[in-house]
């Protein structure tokens, strides 16, 4: 095991997200206060008061009854005990592959990712592979008959064991993408040929754009599969941390239980109780967010075809972030997608995320959010910066 690498996102936020103007980078969606929260209610007095009743002691490490069994109807088939609550998604990935992956574990990454998802298991000593994303036809797509290559080339590659685990993103970070359903069965079907642990990263499942059809939980479908999520963005709600694993597999919950002992033990009691308040409101705050997410697309398309000899982009099908890129326009002004922030940010406030933090190769591109209703005023910052440079 060796120690992991510094995690350039989040090390790129740290420095950048609470001094920049105007954030047009963010995958979270729009948050709230907590007198906000309340009202959605209806009752808030009664809110407020469950909230000031709250016991500040330890709460239960799984995580509360109630707050389990409110996460767990959100998955067709699972109960309370299939549900490990965590402080964020970022403990929960961490405590998964503490509790599953060992040195020389075969651990094949959809590619570009979150950086802890192909970092930790790394670190821990596995061989990690690139399922790589492409562009085909007009969007980002995840081939499966290349997953199926990539497997059967580790398992056949010598003194190598069978694939441990698959890690998927969806809908995706940074890209916006979101396989079809017979794609995503595809993946399923390839994963329980071989029994290998599937993990779904679905922190921005609900966000499915337009008339774009939601894909099933993957816990609710595969007996060995695992799913990840999170209130930060989907809910917008990143203050709460709170995060989840939901999955059949109680036998892995137990070996990430014993885990989680060393680090959060537990999570926040007031977190735990506005958390269940806002699961009772789901279909309102997901539905704004949502909302926010469409009209900012909007906004995002009219920029990109007034920029379009500098700009291409696919548009999201789901989530709150997309992936852009600059085109050779582009090139003779802007080294990489990383100077055309870097400048952005110094003259005018405003942020986007270089590509390169996901992987040198994707330098040319930036990730923008579409999650903030703070972003039209933002991208005209943007604009008017890109013409008063001459620059259409």
């Amino acid at each position: 095991m060796h120690m992991f690498e510094p995690f350039g996102l989040e090390r790129f936020f740290a420095r950048h997200e609470f001094s920049a103007r105007y954030l047009l980078c963010t995958s979270d969606c729009e948050s709230m206060s907590i007198d906000e929260l309340l009202a959605l209610t209806g009752q808030s007095s009664e809110a407020l008061d469950a909230l000031q009743r709250t016991w500040l002691g330890y709460t239960e490490s799984k995580g509360s009854p109630l707050l389990r069994e409110k996460i767990a109807r959100f998955y067709r088939g699972l109960d309370p005990d299939s549900i490990l609550v965590h402080s964020g998604a970022e403990e929960a990935i961490l405590n998964l592959y503490l509790a599953t992956v060992r040195p020389g574990d075969t651990v094949i990454v959809n590619w570009p990712c979150y950086q802890s998802l192909i970092e930790i298991p790394k670190g821990l000593g596995a061989e990690t592979l690139k399922w790589k994303v492409r562009e085909h036809e007009g969007r980002w797509f995840f081939d499966p008959d290349e997953l199926e290559q990539l497997i059967c080339g580790a398992e056949s590659s010598s003194g190598r064991q069978k694939v441990k685990m698959l890690v998927l993103n969806m809908p995706h970070n940074p890209t916006g993408a979101l396989m079809t359903p017979g794609e995503f069965n595809r993946v399923v079907d390839i994963c329980r040929a071989r029994e290998i642990l599937l993990l779904v990263d679905e922190v921005y499942r609900m966000l499915e754009l337009g008339a774009t059809q939601r894909l099933p939980a993957v816990c609710e479908i595969y007996e060995n599969a695992i799913s990840l999520s999170v209130l930060s963005k989907a809910w917008g709600l990143a203050g709460l941390r709170i995060g989840w694993l939901a999955t059949r597999r109680k036998d892995i919950l137990d070996k990430v239980a014993a885990v989680k002992d060393y680090n959060s033990i537990c999570a926040s009691a007031p977190s735990e109780t506005l958390a269940c308040i806002a699961l009772d409101h789901s279909d309102k705050i997901l539905a704004r967010n949502k909302a926010i997410c469409e009209a900012n697309v909007v906004h995002f398309k009219h920029f990109f075809e007034r920029h379009r000899e500098l700009f291409t982009w696919i548009p999201a099908r789901a989530g709150s972030v997309a992936f852009p890129a600059l085109l050779s326009a582009g090139h003779q002004h802007w080294h990489d997608a990383a100077s055309l922030a870097d400048q952005l940010l110094q003259e005018t406030g405003a942020l986007i995320l270089p590509g390169a933090l996901y992987g040198q190769e994707f330098g040319l591109h930036f990730r923008i959010g579409l999650g903030r209703r703070a972003v039209p005023e933002g991208l005209s910052v943007f604009s008017r910066w890109l013409e008063a440079r001459g620059e259409n």
